[in-house]
Protein backbone atom coordinates (compact mmCIF):
# COMPACT_ATOMS: atom_id res chain seq x y z
CA UNK A 1 0.00 0.00 0.00
CA UNK A 2 3.14 2.20 -0.58
CA UNK A 3 3.01 3.63 -4.06
CA UNK A 4 5.60 4.86 -5.65
CA UNK A 5 4.83 8.96 -4.98
CA UNK A 6 6.05 10.09 -8.59
CA UNK A 7 3.78 7.13 -10.45
CA UNK A 8 1.12 8.04 -8.25
CA UNK A 9 0.59 11.74 -8.64
CA UNK A 10 1.42 11.46 -12.46
CA UNK A 11 -1.85 9.23 -12.42
CA UNK A 12 -4.00 11.81 -10.37
CA UNK A 13 -2.77 14.43 -12.69
CA UNK A 14 -3.61 12.88 -15.85
CA UNK A 15 -7.16 12.28 -14.22
CA UNK A 16 -7.32 15.91 -13.23
CA UNK A 17 -6.67 16.92 -16.86
CA UNK A 18 -9.50 15.21 -18.23
CA UNK A 19 -11.99 18.36 -16.10
CA UNK A 20 -9.33 21.12 -16.99
CA UNK A 21 -6.32 22.74 -15.62
CA UNK A 22 -4.62 25.79 -15.05
CA UNK A 23 -2.06 27.28 -16.99
CA UNK A 24 0.44 28.39 -14.26
CA UNK A 25 0.43 24.52 -12.52
CA UNK A 26 0.92 22.62 -15.91
CA UNK A 27 -2.38 21.32 -16.70
CA UNK A 28 -2.92 20.35 -13.43
CA UNK A 29 -6.67 20.37 -11.88
CA UNK A 30 -5.78 18.75 -8.44
CA UNK A 31 -5.82 20.17 -4.86
CA UNK A 32 -3.73 18.95 -2.24
CA UNK A 33 -4.90 17.54 1.71
CA UNK A 34 -3.16 20.51 2.55
CA UNK A 35 -6.65 21.97 4.41
CA UNK A 36 -8.32 21.86 8.05
CA UNK A 37 -11.51 19.98 8.49
CA UNK A 38 -12.91 23.14 8.09
CA UNK A 39 -11.35 24.58 5.31
CA UNK A 40 -12.15 20.97 3.23
CA UNK A 41 -15.50 21.32 2.61
CA UNK A 42 -15.02 24.82 1.23
CA UNK A 43 -12.90 23.57 -1.35
CA UNK A 44 -15.72 20.74 -1.61
CA UNK A 45 -17.84 22.98 -2.43
CA UNK A 46 -16.25 24.97 -5.10
CA UNK A 47 -15.70 22.36 -6.78
CA UNK A 48 -19.83 21.42 -6.30
CA UNK A 49 -21.28 19.29 -9.47
CA UNK A 50 -17.88 18.88 -10.61
CA UNK A 51 -15.63 16.37 -9.01
CA UNK A 52 -12.65 17.30 -6.29
CA UNK A 53 -9.29 14.86 -6.54
CA UNK A 54 -7.15 15.31 -3.32
CA UNK A 55 -3.52 14.73 -3.39
CA UNK A 56 -1.65 12.90 -0.42
CA UNK A 57 -3.28 12.56 2.47
CA UNK A 58 -0.07 13.02 4.42
CA UNK A 59 -0.66 17.30 3.98
CA UNK A 60 -3.70 16.71 6.28
CA UNK A 61 -1.98 16.76 9.68
CA UNK A 62 -2.77 13.09 10.93
CA UNK A 63 0.12 12.03 13.21
CA UNK A 64 -1.39 11.76 16.12
CA UNK A 65 -5.11 10.52 17.24
CA UNK A 66 -6.34 14.47 17.26
CA UNK A 67 -5.03 14.52 13.58
CA UNK A 68 -6.11 11.63 12.31
CA UNK A 69 -9.97 12.01 14.35
CA UNK A 70 -10.24 15.50 12.25
CA UNK A 71 -9.25 13.50 9.19
CA UNK A 72 -11.66 11.02 9.93
CA UNK A 73 -14.63 13.82 10.73
CA UNK A 74 -12.83 15.43 7.13
CA UNK A 75 -14.27 12.08 5.19
CA UNK A 76 -17.53 12.51 6.51
CA UNK A 77 -18.11 15.85 6.23
CA UNK A 78 -16.97 15.30 2.14
CA UNK A 79 -19.12 12.43 2.06
CA UNK A 80 -22.22 14.61 3.86
CA UNK A 81 -22.60 16.94 1.08
CA UNK A 82 -23.23 20.36 3.63
CA UNK A 83 -21.00 22.83 4.98
CA UNK A 84 -20.90 22.60 9.01
CA UNK A 85 -23.32 25.46 10.28
CA UNK A 86 -21.69 28.05 12.59
CA UNK A 87 -23.27 30.51 14.64
CA UNK A 88 -22.80 33.48 12.84
CA UNK A 89 -24.13 31.88 9.60
CA UNK A 90 -27.75 33.04 7.66
CA UNK A 91 -29.85 31.21 5.77
CA UNK A 92 -29.43 27.28 5.12
CA UNK A 93 -26.23 25.28 5.19
CA UNK A 94 -24.38 25.51 1.59
CA UNK A 95 -24.60 22.25 -0.24
CA UNK A 96 -22.61 20.23 -2.58
CA UNK A 97 -22.57 17.13 -4.57
CA UNK A 98 -18.63 16.24 -5.34
CA UNK A 99 -17.04 13.23 -6.01
CA UNK A 100 -14.04 12.83 -4.60
CA UNK A 101 -10.99 11.03 -6.20
CA UNK A 102 -7.84 10.70 -3.31
CA UNK A 103 -4.71 9.42 -3.22
CA UNK A 104 -2.37 8.28 -0.30
CA UNK A 105 0.44 5.97 0.73
CA UNK A 106 -0.99 4.63 3.99
CA UNK A 107 -4.81 3.38 3.75
CA UNK A 108 -7.14 4.10 6.42
CA UNK A 109 -6.70 0.86 8.35
CA UNK A 110 -2.88 1.80 8.34
CA UNK A 111 -3.19 4.70 9.81
CA UNK A 112 -5.44 3.70 12.39
CA UNK A 113 -3.66 0.85 12.82
CA UNK A 114 -0.80 2.65 13.24
CA UNK A 115 -2.17 5.23 16.10
CA UNK A 116 -4.04 2.24 18.03
CA UNK A 117 -7.14 2.98 16.89
CA UNK A 118 -10.79 1.59 15.52
CA UNK A 119 -12.55 2.45 12.22
CA UNK A 120 -15.25 0.87 10.73
CA UNK A 121 -17.31 0.33 7.47
CA UNK A 122 -19.09 4.21 7.70
CA UNK A 123 -15.87 5.61 7.09
CA UNK A 124 -14.65 2.91 4.51
CA UNK A 125 -17.19 3.34 2.46
CA UNK A 126 -16.88 6.91 2.33
CA UNK A 127 -13.49 7.08 0.88
CA UNK A 128 -12.42 3.58 0.08
CA UNK A 129 -9.07 2.49 -0.46
CA UNK A 130 -8.21 0.02 -3.65
CA UNK A 131 -4.61 -0.84 -3.47
CA UNK A 132 -2.03 -0.77 -6.04
CA UNK A 133 -1.39 -4.29 -8.17
CA UNK A 134 1.18 -6.00 -6.46
CA UNK A 135 4.23 -6.68 -9.37
CA UNK A 136 3.58 -3.79 -11.07
CA UNK A 137 6.16 -0.84 -11.84
CA UNK A 138 5.25 2.32 -10.09
CA UNK A 139 1.28 3.11 -10.05
CA UNK A 140 0.96 2.00 -13.81
CA UNK A 141 -0.11 -1.25 -14.70
CA UNK A 142 0.92 -1.33 -18.36
CA UNK A 143 3.76 1.30 -19.93
CA UNK A 144 2.58 1.05 -23.10
CA UNK A 145 5.98 0.18 -24.45
CA UNK A 146 7.59 2.58 -22.72
CA UNK A 147 10.75 1.45 -21.57
CA UNK A 148 10.26 2.52 -17.62
CA UNK A 149 7.70 4.43 -15.60
CA UNK A 150 9.59 7.42 -15.19
CA UNK A 151 9.26 7.80 -19.14
CA UNK A 152 5.51 6.66 -19.34
CA UNK A 153 5.24 9.19 -16.66
CA UNK A 154 7.16 11.61 -18.37
CA UNK A 155 4.50 11.24 -21.17
CA UNK A 156 1.37 11.30 -19.35
CA UNK A 157 2.61 14.83 -17.92
CA UNK A 158 2.81 16.39 -21.88
CA UNK A 159 -0.65 15.26 -22.81
CA UNK A 160 -1.73 16.96 -19.40
CA UNK A 161 -0.33 19.67 -20.10
CA UNK A 162 -0.98 20.07 -23.76
CA UNK A 163 -4.85 18.60 -23.92
CA UNK A 164 -5.75 19.12 -20.27
CA UNK A 165 -9.72 20.36 -20.41
CA UNK A 166 -10.58 18.28 -24.20
CA UNK A 167 -12.62 14.94 -22.72
CA UNK A 168 -14.91 17.52 -20.66
CA UNK A 169 -14.99 20.19 -23.10
CA UNK A 170 -16.43 17.24 -25.56
CA UNK A 171 -18.82 16.23 -23.13
CA UNK A 172 -20.22 19.92 -22.99
CA UNK A 173 -20.48 20.63 -26.40
CA UNK A 174 -22.33 17.03 -27.53
CA UNK A 175 -23.92 15.04 -25.16
CA UNK A 176 -24.97 17.03 -22.91
CA UNK A 177 -27.51 18.69 -25.15
CA UNK A 178 -28.54 14.86 -26.08
CA UNK A 179 -29.33 13.91 -21.83
CA UNK A 180 -31.02 17.13 -21.72
CA UNK A 181 -33.62 16.14 -24.45
CA UNK A 182 -33.71 12.58 -23.64
CA UNK A 183 -33.26 12.62 -19.03
CA UNK A 184 -35.81 9.90 -18.20
CA UNK A 185 -34.23 7.61 -21.19
CA UNK A 186 -30.74 8.35 -19.49
CA UNK A 187 -31.64 7.76 -16.19
CA UNK A 188 -33.24 4.39 -17.12
CA UNK A 189 -29.99 3.36 -19.07
CA UNK A 190 -27.91 4.85 -16.40
CA UNK A 191 -29.86 2.53 -13.99
CA UNK A 192 -29.72 -0.52 -16.11
CA UNK A 193 -26.19 -0.17 -16.15
CA UNK A 194 -25.96 0.12 -12.18
CA UNK A 195 -27.91 -2.75 -11.83
CA UNK A 196 -25.44 -4.90 -14.31
CA UNK A 197 -22.76 -3.85 -12.39
CA UNK A 198 -24.41 -4.73 -8.73
CA UNK A 199 -25.28 -8.06 -9.93
CA UNK A 200 -21.49 -9.23 -11.13
CA UNK A 201 -20.61 -7.81 -7.47
CA UNK A 202 -23.35 -9.94 -5.40
CA UNK A 203 -21.99 -13.16 -7.91
CA UNK A 204 -17.76 -12.38 -6.85
CA UNK A 205 -17.63 -10.29 -4.03
CA UNK A 206 -18.24 -11.75 -0.82
CA UNK A 207 -17.57 -10.81 2.68
CA UNK A 208 -17.58 -13.02 5.51
CA UNK A 209 -18.10 -9.97 8.08
CA UNK A 210 -19.07 -6.86 6.25
CA UNK A 211 -21.52 -5.06 4.39
CA UNK A 212 -20.74 -5.00 1.05
CA UNK A 213 -24.08 -3.73 -0.30
CA UNK A 214 -22.83 -0.18 -0.33
CA UNK A 215 -19.75 -0.62 -2.14
CA UNK A 216 -21.20 -2.41 -4.77
CA UNK A 217 -23.28 0.89 -5.07
CA UNK A 218 -20.82 3.33 -5.57
CA UNK A 219 -18.65 0.85 -7.69
CA UNK A 220 -21.82 0.68 -9.78
CA UNK A 221 -22.15 4.54 -9.91
CA UNK A 222 -18.54 4.04 -11.74
CA UNK A 223 -19.35 1.86 -13.93
CA UNK A 224 -22.62 3.86 -15.45
CA UNK A 225 -20.46 6.75 -15.71
CA UNK A 226 -17.82 5.54 -17.53
CA UNK A 227 -20.55 3.48 -19.66
CA UNK A 228 -21.80 6.41 -20.50
CA UNK A 229 -18.36 7.98 -21.64
CA UNK A 230 -17.89 5.18 -23.99
CA UNK A 231 -21.00 5.65 -25.41
CA UNK A 232 -20.13 9.03 -26.19
CA UNK A 233 -17.24 7.95 -27.88
CA UNK A 234 -15.30 10.15 -24.70
CA UNK A 235 -13.43 6.84 -23.65
CA UNK A 236 -11.84 4.33 -25.91
CA UNK A 237 -12.54 1.11 -23.86
CA UNK A 238 -14.96 -1.82 -24.27
CA UNK A 239 -17.44 -2.36 -21.13
CA UNK A 240 -16.60 -5.58 -20.35
CA UNK A 241 -12.88 -4.17 -20.04
CA UNK A 242 -14.37 -1.64 -17.57
CA UNK A 243 -16.49 -3.70 -15.51
CA UNK A 244 -13.51 -6.47 -15.47
CA UNK A 245 -11.64 -3.46 -13.99
CA UNK A 246 -13.33 -2.11 -11.51
CA UNK A 247 -14.39 -5.53 -9.98
CA UNK A 248 -10.99 -6.20 -9.65
CA UNK A 249 -10.71 -2.57 -7.85
CA UNK A 250 -13.22 -3.31 -5.70
CA UNK A 251 -12.14 -6.82 -4.20
CA UNK A 252 -8.84 -5.40 -3.46
CA UNK A 253 -9.92 -2.98 -1.40
CA UNK A 254 -11.81 -5.71 0.38
CA UNK A 255 -8.72 -8.17 0.34
CA UNK A 256 -6.44 -5.32 1.42
CA UNK A 257 -8.86 -4.48 4.65
CA UNK A 258 -9.18 -8.24 5.91
CA UNK A 259 -5.70 -8.64 5.67
CA UNK A 260 -4.44 -5.40 7.54
CA UNK A 261 -7.46 -6.49 10.10
CA UNK A 262 -6.88 -9.30 12.76
CA UNK A 263 -9.84 -11.61 13.57
CA UNK A 264 -9.97 -9.85 17.22
CA UNK A 265 -10.44 -6.34 15.78
CA UNK A 266 -12.33 -6.74 12.48
CA UNK A 267 -15.15 -3.72 12.96
CA UNK A 268 -18.52 -4.04 12.23
CA UNK A 269 -20.85 -2.83 9.55
CA UNK A 270 -22.51 0.61 9.63
CA UNK A 271 -25.67 1.50 7.88
CA UNK A 272 -25.38 4.77 8.12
Amino acid sequence: MRPDRVGLLCADRAAGSVLGGRDGEQGTFVEGWNHTKNNIEKVAAAHSAFALILDDTRLFDRSNRKGFADFCEAIMRLAEGRIKGRYEDVGDPIRFQTSVLSTSNDSLDQMARDLGVDIDDALRGRLIDVPLMTGVLGAFEDLHGYGHHGAFTAELRRLARENYGVPFSFFLEKPVPHIARNKLRLLAWLNARRANYETAAHSRIHSAWRDVVRFHGRFATIFAAGCLAIQFGILPWQPEALLAALLVCEQAHFDAVAESSSPTTKPTSSQD
